[in-house]
């Protein structure tokens, strides 16, 4: 057995050891969560669905925590008064289907609840609600707003 390696290994291990063991301490003392406000979430066959203001209107997203950006329709973007920015890049969204052009829009305002998100530009794209949502009384050939 190479003694050198075994050092190497013992010293990785107390490395990572006793590194989490210090950062398990700090966080313990200076980290964790600040209750910011509160959001309503709805679900819809077991989707997540919450309502923010976007300029002063209610816009009604799905709520998924892996995305990147949030999307609005061109009908939305449009209801909400949403405008597009003076400086824009060319953006494309990619998912598992494939890829869909889209544009940046600036909102005046963007609030989830009493909180104010820092960020107001959002993208706009040809998004339409997927099948996996559709109930009886759902057209599910309304696109999502």
């Amino acid at each position: 057995m190479n003694l050198g390696r075994s050092y190497f290994r013992v010293a990785l291990f107390a490395g990572i050891v006793l590194g989490g063991m210090s950062t398990a301490g700090y966080c313990a003392d200076g980290c964790g969560t600040t209750l910011r406000g509160k959001i309503v979430v709805a679900t819809l066959n077991r989707a997540p669905f919450v309502t923010l203001s976007a300029n002063s209107h209610p816009v009604t997203l799905i709520l998924d925590t892996g995305a990147e950006r949030t999307v609005l329709t061109p009908t939305a973007a449009g209801r909400i008064g949403a405008e597009r920015p003076a400086i824009e890049f060319p953006r494309q969204l990619r998912g598992i289907s494939g890829g869909l052009g889209s544009h940046e829009v600036e909102l005046r305002s963007f609030a989830a609840g009493s909180v104010a998100l820092p960020w107001h530009r959002v993208l706009v794209a040809p998004v339409t609600m997927a099948q996996v949502f559709a109930t009886p009384s759902m057209d599910c050939s309304e696109p999502i707003s």
